[in-house]
């Protein structure tokens, strides 16, 4: 065995040691007295403040309260997406910017209305970052709307 191997087996076997001597408390044999009964040990529930003694009885058992590392979580509303146009024909589409890059969204601003002229296009170029409030008009008459987002 080399040196390292024979210092680190030694220095685990100490530290085990260590914990098996200081982890558990020496029996005590209480010293009973001519007018004493001797009383069950009761079981005691430990709230989550407080703190176990040391010296604690050993048949008393120890309930601790945890609280889960990934906290409550919401329930989630889960929307099915909007089924998909038959056809842009008649229909009004909002191109809605937002942080996207205001040279591929003018691009697609272009396109679209070459592409499809029935449609009825209209567009809110805001390139600030966050989401976009639109109006009620959007809301309200969009039959769909194209948003584009860029990181």
């Amino acid at each position: 065995m080399t040196g390292k191997k024979a210092i680190v087996l030694a220095a685990s076997v100490g530290l085990v040691l260590v914990l098996l001597l200081t982890g558990c408390p020496a029996p005590t044999s209480p010293t009973p007295s001519a007018s004493s009964t001797p009383t069950p040990t009761p079981t005691a529930t430990v709230s989550p403040t407080a703190t176990p003694s040391p010296t604690s009885a050993v048949g008393v058992d120890l309930t601790y309260n945890v609280l889960s590392p990934r906290g409550i979580q919401p329930a989630i509303q889960i929307n099915p997406l909007a089924p998909r146009l038959e056809t842009f024909d008649g229909k009004v589409i909002w191109v809605n910017q937002g942080e996207a890059d205001p040279v591929i969204m003018p691009a697609v601003w272009d396109r679209v209305q070459k592409e499809f002229p029935k449609a009825t296009w209209k567009l809110i170029a805001s390139s600030s970052f966050g989401p976009s409030n639109p109006e009620a008009e959007v809301l309200d008459v969009a039959d769909a709307v194209i948003r584009g987002i860029g990181w």
